[in-house]
């Protein structure tokens, strides 16, 4: 008989319904998880293994590092080169502003804020 069960110790973790709802709809639509726990095992692991899960805020406050295919970035360093671009930063604030912009014309973005004014109220 196969054993369906992942050897191991079993942890409890207390969640919100608003985060249950979350973690199942995102397993819901992605079948590599098979499970809640699943899920738990992959983003703990993934979170722990990143930069060695530093988790204390950037000195600098408004920071964000990110990677980049490395195809795409030498693109960007060219037009910035070339003077088709200003800088990365402006590349950067551009793209997001614009796709900001058009998710709060859909409503998605008051939607998230509205979540996120929930998890800051349960803190």
């Amino acid at each position: 008989m196969e054993q369906d069960i992942v050897d191991g110790e079993r942890i409890s973790l207390r969640l919100e319904p608003e985060d249950l709802e979350l973690i199942d709809s995102f397993v819901e639509q992605h079948p590599e998880f098979s499970n809640r726990s699943h899920l738990a095992r992959m983003a703990l692991r993934a979170f722990i293994e990143k930069d060695g899960a530093k988790v204390s805020a950037p000195s600098s406050g408004n920071r964000v590092t990110v990677a980049l295919a490395p195809r795409l970035k030498n693109v960007i360093d060219q037009l910035i080169d070339e003077g088709e671009l200003l800088d990365w930063n402006s590349v950067v604030q551009d793209a997001l502003q614009r796709i900001y912009m058009s998710k709060r014309m859909d409503g998605s973005i008051d939607k998230a804020h509205e979540k996120l004014d929930k998890i800051e109220a349960r803190m």
